[in-house]
């Protein structure tokens, strides 16, 4: 969009012609890369202990508490956001009401674009969710006591198994 590439939006030129739009939709993009790389925090080991490349607190334990709450605030922010917008769509494509959407001044083919490109979009609040809940249950003391197991640290720190 800012590139000058027509993707059917008909408001894009408004945040190509303004400095301050075309910063805002630059931060939303590093933020929404930000927040997707968090996201794997809670699925990757890298989410429980720090990685040793990292100078002085390479290696620690990560508080459980931490990437729950900062996933919860995710996952809240976007069903916040995202069904609100779904539910304008649907309402605005039944032809209940005329407010404004994204999709406003797009052909049937691009809204068909659109809606293929953001599905994935509209799934994202319940994978969030479910990774954090997934996390939690994982770090919880409760689950290592259940499995017998003790919490899983960095594999470059898991001593090795000696070959008899």
């Amino acid at each position: 969009m800012l590139a000058g590439i027509d993707v059917g939006f008909r408001d894009a030129a408004s945040y190509r012609d303004s400095a301050g739009a075309a910063i805002y939709v630059v931060g939303l993009e590093s933020v929404q890369l930000l927040v997707a790389l968090l996201c794997f925090g809670l699925i990757r080991s890298w989410g429980e202990v720090l990685p040793h490349w990292l100078p002085a607190v390479g290696g620690r334990t990560i508080h459980r508490l931490i990437p729950t709450a900062a996933g919860t605030a995710g996952a809240i922010a976007l069903w916040m956001i995202l069904l609100p917008l779904a539910a304008a769509l649907m309402r605005r494509w039944m032809g209940i009401t005329d407010g404004w959407t994204p999709d406003i001044g797009m052909s049937d083919g691009e809204r068909v674009l659109l809606l293929i490109a953001y599905v994935p979009f509209f799934l994202w609040p319940a994978a969030v969710s479910a990774a954090v809940v997934g996390y939690w249950a994982r770090r919880s003391p409760r689950s290592a006591s259940l499995t017998g197991t003790a919490r899983p640290t960095d594999p470059a720190r898991r001593p090795s198994s000696a070959a008899g």
